[in-house]
């Protein structure tokens, strides 16, 4: 220890005495160390952390095998059969999907926020606690709509209830119902979906008081406007387990098979002699220490290449600390040697000068975790894929502490010994009579260094031609045409069904709107619709065709008002668009589109054929027009089988208002709102945004990856320039005595200034050509998360070549004309 002392004293003494190095060196560790903290705690976030509750690894989550966990879903019946069929030492919680609701607090006015209802038991299955007052119990899940309690999450008591310590017993309204807050959950609890955080917990008897009609399934015998909770045909509700013995888990999982299997809808769904339909719905335990993982699934890839991508920035600047330590290490070779000559063992002296790289490195990491933390507050904006960040919890801890210090220690060993190493091994006698300021192979010497900035242009390479692929990508996500006009449009998101319009009452509303709206100025004409556009609405249903048993497809569904296609942008390429006359009393019309009409029809000609919702109704709806495709769940996805329907025959809640402008739609936002607003003050309006707004959201996974490679691709950029800066400096200062002579034997300053120049052309053409092969090797990886261009696209090569070229030189520059203004004398003096 007292050695060890000895060493960081002489450390910081030495380091001291070069504060423009210190300087230097800490900022670049901070910058490559803290851009990998940061990326880590968000893959930490996404990819590793456990739910934030007791004993975690006892978590099991219930699906079937041929689907994912929240893709799961089984009716409230079949749940509480499971239920009473478990063992002592296991317990099975019901839970619907997060979802959209209306909250307000107080006299506040109804805003849209995230909630969930979920089963009595759901917070025991978990493991966690309440902070104040109590959470959900069997008891308040036994009679349908009785019992309208909610817990809510530690955020909402801050912001809806401004942290006030009487919040038990206050009203949340909910879907205009009255809920009575009987708990707040603990500040680290966000339920089983990371990314999600539900705002409250609501009882699961409650939906029919709710109207919750999200995210479900149902046969044709099921009655969605009547409880679920007693219909064994709606399924709506995913499992999560927790087992304390886990050799009981073949015995849970048999019991949840075979009333599985029993359920009567079910075994509608599968053919008896079918086993591989069989083997695929069977039901599986996943493991559920991290709960439901769809975060993990959308933001794997992207952070794995962020990962790479930020582990090359290390590189570089772990190959510049090295180039750094070197030119230090280099100019102390004369004291290094007389140390040598005096005594001091090789040993001795690799270990001082790795004390002095690991004391630079960690005062580096130091700085690298301020970096973390600043990367913690942008990311998850950046992250977001809506107007708001998802709700993660990505401060650094332990876990990110520890691979923060692994990379210190890495990173101080690794790129400290190698100059540490080289500088020990010269002989003391040739080191001593070696100049400081000029020596014949001093190339020999610079090997290693030039080594250094040529990895360095690779890695830089490697990281600008991948930038420049997210960047292009993103370009062409922003002039693809979706099939609809995106730069007219006004959406206006509703929720009608919370209003609870008679039938009467909605088709007043739906008449009313649209005149009001089409009669402000600026407007060109509105629709309505039950799926917005590039919302991501999903909602399908099985067709058949006359004379089939089996469906003939399976497309998304819209229901829409008169003009809608010409409304939104969308081409009418054959028959007759829906006009009022298709009302409730005339024959069941449907309008297609094209990838449909292929897919069903063939060469056929649609137009007058029918299908219908099960095999015995394929006469129900007649073909009478087909539109141009739309990628209507998002720009990152190609136009699906649709069909529509018009909302006056088949009158329901629709969830937007689409205003066509004259000029710019955002000019309208007030004035559709203030409408709206007039003809039902109460009316819950979610958002109202430009299609063009809407549309970016659905790139913002491309947009957060740009970004971020961009910021990396021109940190590797700068660092690499300043290794070459420094390497360039210190050849023209080495070789001085050797460029005075040649000028003064009447060598011009061209010659000179070509001379450095040779050098930094043949550590670029090094790099260049390392960086190419690494490039083919690295950037394959990306091709999935690339749109409308190869990883290998020879454009972006060129272009990342050229910049780095022509920056490189840049800097490049000034030594090299430091070198012309040598003067011979001076230099011939020196020696």
């Amino acid at each position: 220890m007292n050695i060890l002392m000895q060493d960081l004293r002489y450390a910081l003494r030495q380091l001291s005495k070069s504060p423009g190095f210190t300087v230097v060196a800490m900022l670049t560790l901070a910058l490559g160390i803290g851009a990998n903290a940061g990326i880590f705690s968000l893959v930490n976030a996404v990819l590793l952390k456990s739910l934030p509750v007791d004993s975690p690894e006892q978590l099991y989550l219930v699906r079937q095998r041929d689907r994912f966990a929240e893709e799961t879903r089984v009716s409230y019946p079949l749940y509480k059969r499971m239920l009473e069929g478990m063992p002592a030492t296991a317990n099975l919680a019901a839970m619907a999907r997060v979802a959209d609701f209306y909250v307000g607090a107080g006299d506040n006015h109804p805003e849209p926020a995230k909630g969930q209802l979920v089963s009595g038991n759901f917070f025991n299955v978990l493991g966690t606690y309440p902070v104040l007052g109590r959470l959900l119990t069997p008891a308040d899940n036994r009679v349908p709509d009785s019992q309208p309690v909610a817990v809510i999450s530690h955020g909402c008591w801050q912001r809806r209830f401004s942290s006030a310590p009487d919040v038990i017993g206050r009203q949340l309204t909910v879907n205009g119902i009255r809920f009575m807050v009987v708990g707040v959950a603990a500040r680290e609890f966000f339920g089983a979906e990371p990314g999600k955080a539900p705002e409250f917990w609501l009882p699961l008897m409650m939906q029919a008081s709710l109207h919750y009609s999200q995210h479900y399934s149902k046969s044709t015998a099921a009655d969605v406007k009547k409880s679920w909770v007693s219909q064994d045909e709606i399924t709506w509700l995913g499992l999560i387990m927790r087992v304390a013995e886990l050799n009981a888990l073949p015995q849970i999982s048999g019991t949840l098979n075979r009333l599985f299997t029993e359920d009567p809808w079910e075994a509608t769904l599968r053919s008896a002699a079918n086993r591989q339909t069989k083997f695929e719905n069977e039901l599986v335990l996943s493991p559920g220490a991290q709960g439901i993982r769809i975060l993990e699934r959308e933001f794997s890839q992207p952070l794995t290449v962020l990962m790479g991508t930020v582990g090359m920035l290390l590189l570089i600047a772990g190959a510049n600390l090295a180039g750094l330590l070197l030119a230090k290490t280099t100019a102390r070779s004369r004291e290094i040697a007389l140390r040598l000559s005096l005594g001091a063992t090789r040993r001795r002296l690799v270990r001082q000068l790795t004390t002095e790289s690991l004391l630079l490195t960690g005062c580096g990491g130091l700085l690298g975790v301020a970096v973390a933390y600043w990367c913690v507050e942008v990311m998850p904006r950046w992250a977001s894929t809506g107007s708001l960040a998802i709700p993660l919890n990505i401060t650094p801890d332990a876990r990110v502490l520890l691979f923060s210090m692994v990379i210190v220690l890495v990173t101080g060993l690794l790129f400290g010994l190698a100059p540490a190493l080289q500088v020990t091994a010269l002989e003391p006698s040739q080191a001593l009579k070696i100049k400081t300021t000029s020596d014949a192979r001093g190339a020999d010497k610079w090997s290693l260094r030039r080594s250094l900035v040529a990895l360095q242009f690779a890695l830089s390479f490697v990281l600008l031609a991948g930038a420049g692929l997210f960047i292009r990508t993103l370009r062409n996500f922003a002039q693809l045409d979706p099939g609809f006009d995106r730069d007219h449009v006004l959406t206006v998101w509703l929720d009608t069904a919370i209003r609870h319009y008679s039938h009467a009452e909605l088709l007043s509303f739906y008449k009313r709107t649209l005149d009001r709206v089409q009669a402000l100025p600026g407007v060109h004409s509105a629709s309505l619709a039950t799926c917005g556009l590039a919302a991501d609405c999903r909602s399908a249903s099985d067709i058949y065709l006359a004379g089939h048993r089996e469906p003939a497809a399976t497309p998304q569904t819209n229901i829409v008002s008169t003009h809608y296609f010409d409304n939104v942008g969308m081409a009418l390429l054959r028959g007759r668009d829906f006009t009022p006359s298709d009302d409730e009393k005339s024959p069941l019309v449907a309008i297609i589109n094209q990838t449909l009409a292929q897919k069903i029809f063939f060469e056929v000609s649609p137009i007058g054929r029918y299908f219908g919702f099960d095999s015995g109704s394929a006469q129900q709806f007649q073909v009478i027009g087909i539109v141009s495709d739309a990628q209507v769940n998002g720009v990152r996805e190609s136009a699906p089988p649709m069909v529509y329907f018009p909302l006056a025959q088949a009158v329901t809640d629709v969830e937007s208002l689409d205003v066509r402008s004259v000029g710019d739609p955002a000019t309208l936002a007030g004035q559709v709102r203030s409408v709206l607003l007039s003809i039902d003050p109460d009316l819950p309006i979610a958002k109202v945004s430009t299609l063009r707004e809407q549309v970016s959201r659905n790139v913002a996974q491309q947009r957060v990856i740009a970004r971020l490679t961009s910021i990396f691709g021109a940190l590797a950029l700068f660092l690499s320039c300043l290794g070459l800066y420094g390497v360039t400096s210190y050849m023209v200062a080495r070789r001085t005595t050797e460029i005075g002579l040649r000028l003064a034997l009447g060598a011009s300053r061209g010659i000179v200034f070509g001379l450095v120049l040779r050098q930094i052309v043949v550590l670029l053409c090094g790099g260049l050509a390392a960086g190419f092969l690494l490039s083919f090797a690295s950037l394959h990886s990306a091709k999935s998360l690339l749109y409308g261009l190869s990883p290998y696209d020879p454009v972006n090569m060129i272009a990342a070549a050229a910049l780095l070229v022509v920056v490189s030189i840049a800097s490049g520059m000034k030594p090299a004309w430091s070198a012309v203004q040598i003067n011979p004398m001076d230099a011939l003096r020196v020696e």
